[in-house]
């Protein structure tokens, strides 16, 4: 999948998820769209589905820094291409295991609250 393609899959997830029409590329989306963690949630697993596998609790962490949809681009990207490095698979994407759901994303993070995405809870600052 090419970096236009996933950019098409996120713009229309933001559009059909979040009312938001025509971001801005480097918008801050908690400052100017008022994303917050669980719109941030909704995000991770929507790049779990376009990369049609789950993310490592250390992926899921390296998300805490992303502030605008270049940014979640360069991420997607960046997973896709060490997904098809470390399997050797052509189209750069890793299937999940089979039958198994993606489940409650707050199960696997380190506190039920936890927010990515640049949204912190209260009183982290």
């Amino acid at each position: 999948m090419t970096r236009a393609e996933i950019e098409a899959k996120i713009l229309e997830f933001f559009r059909k998820e979040f009312e938001i029409d025509n971001p801005g590329m480097d918008d801050d989306l908690r400052e100017v769209h008022g994303f917050d963690s669980i719109d941030a949630i909704e995000l991770l697993l929507e790049i779990e589905n376009i990369l049609d596998s789950e993310l490592t609790q250390e992926e899921k962490k390296r998300a805490m820094d992303i502030r605008t949809l270049n940014q979640v681009l360069d991420y997607i990207v960046s997973l896709a291409e060490a997904r098809q490095a470390g399997n050797g698979k052509s189209d750069g994407f890793v299937k999940s295991s089979a039958g198994k759901a993606h489940g409650d994303m707050t199960q696997s993070c380190p506190h039920p609250s936890e927010a990515y995405f640049g949204v912190r809870r209260n009183d982290e600052g």
